[in-house]
């Protein structure tokens, strides 16, 4: 009688690995070392990209000014002087170019204001990027906002304007009464029998500079 084949001997064996050599090996590994480099790179190219985009604004220290007038006219009147750039033009007294829309470009004082409509609510809200020429290089745009309520038959301005150089903020808090707030009153006194739409537009306003310090 044939002996009964042990368990151990219906085993198959374990098929033996193909040894590999030192030069495949040596491949293969410089494969996943270009790869691992390779991604490397594209983390690096896209860390810089969002950087490119984002400057840093560490160190940068800013301020905001708040400001509250009152003017006698209604407040499509002052606004419209405001972002008519001929109006703009004639109260200030120096050239001025406005895209009375949202996205519009303006500027203002013969350049030396220069930004973009934010936000328009005709008659009632402005917002805008804002930068003069003596911003520092290294600070972003400020932001102004420019709330009109009407009060007393008149107009209620609100101003906010943020994001400043901080040392420029007291140059240009006065800047806003004494180049556009104590005109736009003046200015406003010679058109209080003009409604809306029918403002008088200077064709030659006289020459003035915004100081410069």
């Amino acid at each position: 009688m044939p002996k009964a084949k042990t368990r151990a001997a219906s085993k198959k064996k374990p098929a033996r690995k193909k040894p590999v050599s030192k030069k495949a090996a040596s491949k293969k590994a410089a494969s996943k070392k270009s790869g691992r480099a390779k991604a490397g790179a594209r983390r690096l190219a896209t860390k810089k990209r969002a950087t490119a985009k984002k400057p840093s604004l560490l160190g940068l220290v800013f301020g905001a000014i708040e400001q509250v007038e009152h003017f006698s006219a209604s407040p499509a009147i002052v606004y419209e002087a405001l972002m008519d750039g001929k109006l703009h033009a004639a109260f200030t007294g120096a050239a001025a170019k406005v895209a009375a829309k949202k996205g519009g470009a303006f500027e203002a004082w013969d350049g030396y204001i220069r930004g973009k409509n934010l936000e328009l609510v005709p008659g009632e809200k402005i917002v805008q990027s804002w930068r003069a020429s003596d911003f520092p290089p290294e600070y972003p745009d400020s932001t102004l906002e420019i709330d009109l309520t009407p009060e007393s038959g008149g107009t209620k301005l609100r101003l906010r304007h943020t994001q400043l150089p901080e040392k420029r903020v007291e140059f240009y808090h006065s800047g806003w009464h004494d180049h556009y707030w104590q005109p736009l009153r003046a200015w406003l006194t010679t058109q209080d029998a003009r409604p809306a739409g029918a403002l008088m537009h200077d064709a030659d306003p006289p020459t003035l500079r915004m100081p410069r310090k």
